[in-house]
């Protein structure tokens, strides 16, 4: 994933170009982060630098 379109990935509708060829609307990271933001969690992406994607989710111990 490019560094243009990691600031992207959370947004309505938002597919890489690696996802042309694939079926979806875009909204799975959306509707994730909204639902945890509910439950008062977070969620990050990271990239390494062996082309691997990383998402972190963390929920308050309280």
């Amino acid at each position: 994933m490019s560094k243009l379109e990691e600031k992207y990935l959370f947004n309505y509708f938002f597919r890489g170009i690696n996802s042309k060829a694939k079926m979806g609307f875009g909204l799975g990271l959306v509707l994730t982060k909204k639902i945890l933001k509910v439950n008062h969690a977070t969620i990050s992406y990271r990239s390494s630098k062996n082309n691997l994607n990383s998402f972190e989710v963390k929920f308050p111990l309280s």
